[in-house]
């Protein structure tokens, strides 16, 4: 089950806007050399907490992530601002560092208790290391101190069902729905599961649509409309919302749906070349491969 995911990837986005309401996007550049970057952190750590702050803002809008980063981490472990973690946090995130980030998230955890956002961070950590039980139990630890906290449900919900823990998965996200019955991407993400493990089409159909109705335009929602259709028969609305999902994302999973669906409806030659097109970008996706072989055979 891999649209879950794409939800991890997409809260990954998220949280960068979460975390802070300032700065612009800067763009980063290699033309400091590394060495200068050490020098100047070297000499920030021999000065104030505002200065320090002023550098590693500074850094960071001329793109040199690496540096405005350290040095926000450095500011988070000897401060008791929550604040400062979570904009470390942030920051860590433009690098990619994935050792970088989970630190950043960490001390933003101890500091911030009853924030998920943190934990989330951490657990996409995991997640990037291939540790999804690790990724499960910072969530659940997470739990213990927020029992009802949507987000923590919702996301331990995704790790859950992308280990193949559905029971796990299916628990949070009904009582997600309990305590915020309106919450689309727990809809989407309940809706789907039941579409892909049970033959619960029914359910999981108004599900998918009350989602939709909360969110007509996001493109994961619109493929697991289209998918549960295709199971219901409803072949001419489920090529008409898989193709409007494919158009707002061309994502290697939605192009194995739309094709399997103009392929069973007697389009093969239109799905031989919508898949042709994500296989050249997308030639190792493991559901678009088992979706091509099946169907069309083994492709090279």
């Amino acid at each position: 089950m891999t649209q879950p995911l794409k939800i991890a990837l997409l809260t990954l986005i998220t949280l960068m806007g979460l975390v802070s309401g300032c700065a612009s996007n800067p763009v980063a550049t290699t033309s400091e050399p590394a060495l200068l970057d050490e020098q100047i952190y070297a000499q920030a750590l021999n000065r104030g907490v505002v200065y320090q702050v002023l550098v590693a803002e500074t850094a960071f809008q001329q793109g040199r992530w690496d540096l405005a980063a350290q040095l926000y981490l450095h500011i988070a472990i000897t401060s008791d601002d929550a604040n400062l973690s979570a904009r470390a946090s942030e920051m860590a995130l433009y690098t990619g560092n994935n050792e970088l980030i989970f630190a950043a998230a960490l001390r933003w955890s101890e500091l911030a208790v009853h924030d998920p956002k943190p934990k989330v961070l951490m657990a996409l950590c995991f997640l990037k290391n291939n540790q999804p039980q690790e990724a499960l139990a910072v969530i659940t630890q997470g739990l213990k101190d927020s029992p009802n906290d949507v987000e923590l449900l919702y996301f331990r919900g995704i790790i859950a069902a992308n280990n193949n823990q559905y029971d796990l998965a299916e628990k949070d996200w009904r009582r997600v729905l309990t305590l915020q019955p309106d919450h689309a991407p727990t809809l989407n993400a309940l809706g789907f599961a039941l579409t892909i493990t049970t033959k619960n089409y029914t359910q999981a159909l108004a599900l998918i649509q009350r989602a939709n109705r909360l969110d007509p335009n996001n493109p994961l929602i619109l493929d697991s409309l289209g998918w549960v259709e295709f199971h219901l028969g409803k072949i001419q609305s489920a090529i008409t919302h898989l193709t409007q999902a494919w158009t707002l994302m061309s994502d290697p999973e939605i192009a194995a749906h739309l094709g399997e669906v103009l392929w069973s409806s007697g389009h093969k030659n239109k799905a031989i070349t919508l898949w042709q097109e994500s296989l050249d970008l997308y030639p190792d996706h493991q559901i678009l491969r088992e979706t091509v072989q099946r169907l069309y055979g083994p492709h090279e």
